[in-house]
């Protein structure tokens, strides 16, 4: 039986659910109570020998908790799997929250699905799957056949998940009420705006329907990036019809995939990313293993409900900061740094700090820097940045910086995860020449030789 076939098979053994969990209290006790036996198991441990089955324990823990909930739960589950910071025995377990959280009842979906195209799903399909073959954090994915023959994905929203995000953020601001006793950040209150806007328009279909769409057009050009076309006559705000895919998942393609058919995608995720912010201004900020499949012609990116279109002006401003750092060229980094209103006083000492932390980022170019940043010169200018931010006195994190920083921090994750190395400053110099322009570039290599 193959991998994705065994997948499919393991979804149909989980306990369907008839409803999610949206009463916020409720949802906070579940995550409390969670977390609680988690600490138990933790102190458990302490007095065996084997660890390793205590702390499987609390990852399958986690799955049937936070499976059932939905919504962003799921999201920090999806996270925690790939991100490397817990054993590979327990990200092993996690791993399932991408594709095998409970599904919807049958039926439910059949109302669903009903009740959104206006029709029955026999007059609608030639062929229906009401077992999905994909469950998420905010839908489910099933496989289907048009009256007109295409074979297609449809992702259906679970019923009552805006009120699972509306839940899970007003349980958000709760916390961020006792973060203000343990951070400096003056702004949460637009940071947790910001956040709120992105999930709550992850809920309208129609939106990912025009962004996918424009996505596809706009890497239309490149034969490596494939993109499943959308079908507007069978979708709304809560069902989405769009090509179906053949492709392997992300975890059967690193284990099958030979090094150099992992290293071209790496390195086609990686210039797409660049591509999208730097150029165009916009991307997909939920980049994660499942939301990719790979094939033999190239990678296709899917799911683009979260997404996020930046002000053109943000991101001049941006760019000019991150030159001024590099040149460390203190007053164009205020200049800049300031209309970005990091520091209410222009003259705080704050913006020299972050201009040194911003010139000794392993990723942008300094020279004739070659291969990739090793793990541990990214995991400790990620940490400085970030203790910068949220312990800093007086510090305003920008809002746009939460999407900008998910979209390049989830993505190298990614392109870590396959497990491949090339030179990945060969391949996005061609976007530093285009954000800081030639005679910049230049002067970086020389300030460099110096």
């Amino acid at each position: 039986m193959k991998k994705t076939e065994a997948r499919e098979q393991a979804l149909r053994e989980v306990p369907s659910i008839l409803k999610i969990q949206t009463h916020a209290g409720a949802r906070f006790f579940s995550v409390f109570w969670l977390v609680m036996r988690s600490g138990l198991r933790l102190v458990a441990r302490q007095f065996f020998k084997e660890k390793t089955e205590w702390e499987v324990a609390i990852a399958r823990d986690v799955l049937r908790t936070i499976g059932p909930l939905k919504g962003p739960l799921v999201k920090v589950g999806q996270f925690l799997a790939t991100s490397g910071l817990l054993p590979s025995h327990m990200q092993d377990e996690l791993v399932a929250i991408t594709s095998l959280t409970n599904p919807l009842d049958r039926e439910l979906t059949r109302a669903v699905v009903e009740g959104e195209l206006g029709d029955k799903i026999e007059n609608l399909f030639s062929q229906f799957e009401l077992t999905p073959f994909s469950t998420a954090s905010i839908a489910q994915i099933h496989r289907a056949r048009l009256k007109s023959g295409e074979l297609v994905a449809v992702k259906v929203q679970y019923p009552g998940v805006d009120k699972v995000i509306a839940a899970d953020l007003r349980l958000l601001r709760l916390v961020a009420v006792t973060l203000r006793f343990a951070t400096e950040v003056q702004n949460l209150q637009a940071l947790i705006d910001e956040v709120s806007s992105l999930f709550l328009r992850e809920c309208d279909f129609q939106e990912e329907l025009r962004f996918q769409n424009f996505f596809a057009k706009t890497f239309a050009y490149r034969g490596d990036v494939i993109v499943p076309r959308v079908y507007a006559s069978h979708s709304t705000e809560k069902v989405l019809t769009m090509d179906f895919v053949e492709g392997d998942t992300f975890p059967d393609f690193v284990s099958t995939a030979s090094e150099e058919l992992r290293r071209q995608a790496a390195m086609t995720i990686h210039e797409v990313t660049n591509e999208g912010i730097f150029r165009y201004g916009f991307f997909n900020i939920d980049p994660h293993p499942g939301n990719f499949l790979f094939t033999s012609k190239g990678v296709v990116f899917i799911d683009f409900g979260c997404f996020k279109e930046w002000n053109p002006e943000f991101l001049l401003t941006w760019k000019k900061m991150i030159a001024a750092s590099l040149l460390e060229d203190l007053p164009a980094f205020v200049e800049s740094a300031h209309r970005l209103k990091i520091f209410a006083n222009p003259e705080d000492p704050g913006y020299e700090k972050l201009m040194h932390l911003y010139h000794n980022d392993p990723y942008l170019p300094k020279g004739p820097n070659t291969g990739r940043p090793s793990k541990e010169d990214s995991s400790k200018a990620l940490e400085a940045i970030s203790r910068f931010f949220f312990l800093e006195k007086g510090v305003s994190i920008p809002p746009d910086f939460v999407a900008i920083s998910r979209v390049l921090f989830g993505t190298m994750l990614v392109i870590d995860l396959l497990k491949v190395d090339y030179d990945q400053f060969a391949l996005t110099q061609k976007f530093h020449y285009e954000m800081f322009g030639p005679r910049l570039m230049e002067s970086f290599k020389l300030a460099h030789k110096k």
